[in-house]
């Protein structure tokens, strides 16, 4: 019995340093480069903007490049940094997406935003 807790709290310790490692590569502002792995053009580029993560959420604002107001949610990153976990903020119906981070690096994040989306790629 003490094995197998001893196993759990390891397993969780280990997640939740790959978490803190993905929170910290994260904040930032990142420049969206592709969709679906076609380049688009500098003056059509949108920005998404993630803050620190404090008590295990952070702000994440969301710009498009035609000046639409910013939309803005909290953010939480999950298993290990793979799930991007957002919820909007202020709106009428608060919705709670989760999206895959199929690669994070200090200068590059590709997001599959899922079925009927695209996969964006941003470099900071």
């Amino acid at each position: 019995m003490k094995r197998l807790l001893l196993i759990a709290v390891a397993v969780l310790m280990l997640i939740s340093c790959k978490n803190g490692k993905a929170e910290k590569t994260i904040v930032g502002t990142w420049t969206e480069v592709k969709a679906d792995g076609v380049d688009i053009p500098v003056g059509d580029q949108g920005t998404i903007q993630f803050t620190k993560v404090k008590g295990g959420e952070g702000d994440m604002i969301v710009k498009n490049a035609y000046g639409s107001v910013p939309e803005e949610y909290v953010y939480q990153i999950k298993e290990g940094g793979s799930k991007l976990v957002f919820e909007s903020v202020g709106g009428i119906v608060n919705i709670k997406r989760t999206k895959v981070i199929a690669e994070l690096t200090d200068h590059s994040l590709i997001i599959d935003w899922g079925l009927g989306e695209y996969i964006g790629s941003y470099t900071k």
